[in-house]
């Protein structure tokens, strides 16, 4: 439970490094399964996971994941990405010094060789989906260059890949959408149109409808891709369609969301 987990971080930090140093420890590819779940289950609670950052080994333990392809350590790095507190520290330890965060090009390798891995694939898509940050933290320009770009196109196409997968994806895209140096790569891509056309073929996923209605609308927010969305997509017209299905639910900020809806869809007209 998360109480205790916070309890452990607070009073046995030196248990925390001892479940490190028992993943370390295993030779075994991938590692022992209960050691990593031990891991796994600590990454998860914000205090454990700034106690496994701060452990010596962290950083030489997760390059290893990446490196021997190891769905639970990837799991591990992938839970504390996503802990906004620690983050600093946390691309100080992985960087290790080196501003060309190595790291981050080797997880874009790997998920661009693990397509028919797809345990390893959702991990790795899964700690890119964590780092919800600008180009000021991580080099998103540079990681889309390096193959991350097209790697979501082929994913995001319908029918290419499993849902878990997918909103993985859709998570990334709405945060290259979100910063504004990825968005000229972003619209010069299929991303946005692919994202369109997920907008009718998801609707019974909430998770991924989501993340869909946020990525699309911060491209829409942005004149480069905005004019993508509202010129080649029915995007607008899906989420009108949607809205107005819901109209009958009580949701009061409808009436507000419908019209901006169809204020969207007459300036695209």
């Amino acid at each position: 439970e998360t109480s205790q987990r916070s309890v452990i971080a607070k009073q046995g930090p030196a248990c925390i490094a001892m479940a490190l140093q028992l993943c370390s420890k295993c030779r075994d590819s991938p590692v022992d399964a209960e050691s990593a779940a031990l891991c796994i289950n600590l990454s998860a609670e914000e205090a454990c996971a700034g106690v496994l950052v701060k452990a010596d080994g962290f950083a030489k333990l997760m390059l290893r994941g990446i490196q021997s392809v190891d769905a639970l350590l990837l799991k591990v790095l992938r839970n504390v990405a996503g802990h906004a507190s620690i983050r600093s520290r946390f691309f100080s330890v992985m960087n290790g010094g080196d501003a060309s965060h190595a790291w981050l090009h080797k997880l874009v390798h790997l998920a661009v060789t693990a397509t028919e891995h797809p345990s390893v694939l959702v991990e790795a898509l899964g700690v890119f989906a964590a780092l919800k940050c600008t180009s000021e933290q991580v080099p998103w320009p540079e990681l889309c260059e390096a193959g991350l770009l097209e790697l979501l196109q082929r994913l995001l196409t319908p029918g290419s890949a499993d849902d878990d997968v997918v909103l993985e994806c859709v998570i990334i895209a709405g945060t290259l959408a979100s910063d504004a140096e990825s968005l000229p790569l972003l619209a010069t891509s299929r991303v946005p149109i692919l994202l369109a056309e997920l907008l009718a073929e998801k609707q019974a996923d909430c998770d991924i409808m989501l993340q869909l209605m946020f990525a699309v609308r911060c491209m829409l927010l942005s004149d480069e891709t905005g004019e993508i969305i509202l010129l080649e997509t029915e995007a607008v017209g899906h989420i009108l369609q949607m809205l107005e299905d819901m109209l009958d639910e009580e949701h009061p900020e409808l009436p507000s969301a419908l019209r901006a809806a169809r204020a969207l869809r007459a300036r695209a007209e």
